[in-house]
């Protein structure tokens, strides 16, 4: 599955697009919308909690493509978000659909670990979802060393070159998509 590399980006692509100022230049849009882009970040990597418990066992990938890759999940931690945070109904949709980037990051990605896939319908099902095709390559991920090590380098620099062009689609977007009224900020 891909590293935090392209989740992050997707993610952080994500928030901008939703709720950068579009009364300001680009760069200090950018600048201004940086904890929002943060948080994007760090919200499209949350499913892959489910490696701490793995790497508390002392096998990485043990636990991991579980519960936590989910619809369930993902509606149950937007939701519990915007309950801590009091937040709208906009930022259970912003964040539902950050951590739903990363399920659909994952379903692109080459997995060769059975069973193929993660269950998407859990706790309804544990039949294993994954796209027929894959856009990503596999990550060699043992352990937290092995991600560093050359064998990686390919799947890094595919996942930072379409990781950065999700970003720019998602500032496309922003600049580009519909207008909201107001200061461009996102309700």
């Amino acid at each position: 599955m891909p590293s935090p590399i392209l989740h992050a980006l997707a993610g952080a692509g994500i928030a901008f697009a939703a709720t950068g100022r579009r009364s300001l230049p680009l760069g200090r849009a950018l600048a201004e919308d940086a904890p929002h882009m943060v948080a994007g970040a760090v919200l499209s990597c949350l499913p892959d909690v489910d490696y701490v418990p793995g790497l508390l066992a002392g096998e990485m990938n043990r636990f991991h493509q579980l519960g936590t890759h989910s619809l369930m999940f993902c509606a149950m931690a937007a939701l519990l978000f915007i309950l801590i945070l009091h937040r709208s109904r906009f930022t259970f949709r912003l964040i539902l659909l950050i951590l739903l980037s990363h399920l659909l990051l994952d379903a692109l990605t080459v997995d060769l670990r059975e069973p193929v896939g993660f269950p998407l319908w859990w706790p309804f099902s544990m039949h294993a979802v994954h796209a027929p095709f894959s856009l990503f390559p596999r990550w060699i991920k043992d352990s937290p060393g092995a991600m560093l090590t050359w064998r990686n380098l390919r799947p890094a620099v595919v996942e930072l070159a379409w990781g950065l062009g999700i970003f720019a689609g998602c500032a496309a977007w922003w600049k580009l998509g519909p207008r909201r009224g107001g200061t461009g900020h996102a309700r």
